[in-house]
């Protein structure tokens, strides 16, 4: 049975750049093309009097950190058994001059009694950076010969013109492939009246060689356009774009990036600037968890799992895992049936789940879709934690008992090169958003528990409060902030909110709790957690800087609210709760 999606709304939109960079054609291209190891001679045609012969397809050896190189004659065209020697110079803006004086002692006979004594002259080279979208076969830099090129072979017949043309090499570094295409900002994006910017984040597999790695953009339709290309600067692996929305345009964009000749797409919605209301609805509103109808029970037969921003629900009933759109529910051992074990952990706005699967006897981290035709992407050893809208999905391996912090996003399970002061013995990812950026903890040298983020390659350790333990994460929204909960020395609870830059904003306690912990936060800053008396009694609450607390209990009448488990970017909160005499889990709407 399949899903139907719900409303789909795209994580983000993009447009014209800021600033829009230069093509990448020549940057860095010859010292990449000097710091490679091997080259390809893909193409070369060489005429010899009125002889003209075509080549191509052989590897060439040469040394890292020269331009300099040696070819059989014969590989260029050339019907001569002899090597040639090319000595290279930059002369800037991409171009290589070649120089060839050989002279062979004793001469080469070439047949007809005659023998070759020298080939000399130039020969002159564009270095350009592969399109993103060519797949490298060694490296990342095309050589292109001038067409003409004019060599002379000197010998016993006195000096004869060599022309070489049409020749083509690739060499340099290769580069990681693309990884993902993020849209950042808000989930929700809408038209204005005035021009308004968005940035676009690409990541790639690993960390930018050599010169850095170029990604090309296609430039989308209806005004919107984007920069040629972009550079992920050596030893990074992400790189932002600002971007602009021309004034008043709504409708869906599809744009698409190349690198290493991996492309990526995501389709863009912009919507009416009146749907991008900030604050929370004017009508509360109460749902069960999962309707009876589709539970086939009344009470305590459903659990928590994950909700997206569209409501769809991952859920268990009776044990089963099960997703539910409506008044639809799949369960996943139904619809995936090699599997013999199934389980979910998190669900993203588009439907994709991921968790842990066991297909003949081999149990390991899988993602998923139910709403588009039931796809199933086997990642490795490894369990998920959460999944962002571009389907990064992040976690933990166990590895020889110690837990590492990964992250997969379908070529396979990745650690996170965490480096912090305090050392970094075991670490586990719990939570990322739609920029990459990813929050958990770690366990340092002393067994201090810490919590960090992770972005681009550098890693935060969450701050500590004075006189008080490390701040541990549990959720990041798209803004970046991360939610977090510390604790005093004796255990009671310091709930706290961290921007991307590290400042931290205090929530406080409800008046007549003792204590507050947070649970999650969505896109507009608003936590939902659980508060405690003094004597023990639970009630659920949600926070904002603009209204501070309220109170779950009551706010739907009938509603006695005792945990919050989510609040979603549409300001949905899961409760566990009792509501007109029923105990059980329940939606509400602020």
């Amino acid at each position: 049975m399949q899903i139907n999606p719900l409303l789909r709304i795209a994580p983000a939109a993009l447009a014209v750049a800021l600033v829009a960079p230069a093509r990448l054609a020549h940057a860095d291209a010859v010292a990449d093309f000097q710091n490679g190891t091997d080259v390809m001679l893909r193409a070369s045609t060489a005429t010899v009097g009125l002889s003209t012969s075509s080549t191509g397809g052989f590897a060439i050896s040469k040394p890292a950190g020269s331009l300099d190189f040696s070819i059989a004659a014969s590989d260029l065209g050339i019907p001569i058994k002899a090597t040639i020697h090319l000595h290279g110079t930059s002369t800037g803006n991409g171009r290589i001059v070649y120089t060839v004086n050989d002279a062979y002692a004793p001469p080469v006979p070439i047949g007809a009694g005659e023998s070759l004594s020298s080939i000399t002259g130039s020969l002159t080279a564009t270095a350009t950076r592969l399109p993103g979208t060519v797949t490298p076969q060694i490296g990342n830099v095309r050589l292109i010969f001038d067409n003409p090129s004019q060599l002379v072979a000197n010998g016993d017949w006195g000096a004869q013109p060599i022309t070489v043309g049409n020749t083509e090499l690739i060499g340099g570094i290769p580069q990681p492939a693309l990884g993902s295409l993020v849209a950042t900002g808000d989930n929700l994006v809408c038209s204005d009246s005035v021009v308004t910017t968005q940035p676009l984040a690409v990541w790639i597999v690993d960390v930018a060689q050599g010169g850095g790695t170029a990604v090309d953009f296609t430039v989308p339709l209806h005004g919107i356009r984007l920069p040629a290309s972009v550079l992920v600067q050596p030893g990074h692996r992400a790189v932002n774009v600002a971007a602009q929305i021309p004034a008043n345009f709504v409708g869906t964009v599809h744009v698409s990036a190349a690198s290493a000749g991996v492309t990526k797409s995501i389709d863009m919605t912009i919507h009416p600037h009146a749907d991008c209301a900030t604050g929370p609805s004017s009508a509360p509103a109460i749902v069960p968890w999962v309707p009876s109808s589709v539970s086939g029970c009344t009470t305590s037969c459903t659990g928590y799992l994950d909700i997206n921003h569209d409501g769809e629900r991952l859920t268990t009933i009776n044990g089963f895992t099960t997703v539910v759109a409506g008044t639809q529910s799949l369960e996943l051992l139904r619809a995936f049936p090699s599997a013999t074990a199934i389980g979910a952990d998190t669900m993203n706005n588009d439907g994709t789940i991921a968790g842990r699967i066991t297909i003949d006897g081999v149990t390991q981290a899988y993602r998923a879709n139910v709403n588009h035709g039931l796809t199933l992407n086997l990642l490795g050893t490894m369990t998920p934690q959460a999944i962002n809208n571009y389907n990064l999905v992040v976690g933990y391996r166990v590895v020889d008992g110690v837990s590492r912090a990964v992250y997969a996003n379908g070529h396979g399970v990745q650690p996170y090169a965490l480096t912090s002061a305090y050392g970094v013995v075991a670490s586990r990812a719990l939570d990322v958003n739609d920029d990459g950026r990813v929050i958990g903890t770690y366990t340092d040298n002393a067994g201090v528990v810490r919590g960090f983020a992770s972005f681009d390659g550098v890693t935060t350790t969450l701050p500590t409060l004075k006189g008080a333990k490390p701040a541990l994460p549990v959720a990041i929204n798209g803004a970046g902030q991360i939610a977090a909960n510390s604790q005093t020395t004796t255990g009671q609870p310091i709930p706290v909110i961290i921007s991307s830059s590290n400042l931290i904003t205090f929530v406080a306690v409800p008046s007549g709790y003792a204590t507050f912990q947070i649970k999650s936060i969505n896109r507009f800053g608003t936590v939902a957690g659980i508060a405690t008396t003094s004597k023990g009694i639970q009630r659920a609450f949600v926070w904002n800087l603009v209204d501070g607390f309220t109170a779950l209990t009551g706010h739907v009448a009938g509603l006695t609210a005792t945990d919050a488990l989510r609040i979603t970017d549409a300001n949905r909160v899961v409760v566990n709760g009792t509501y007109n005499g029923v105990t059980d889990l329940y939606i509400v709407t602020l």
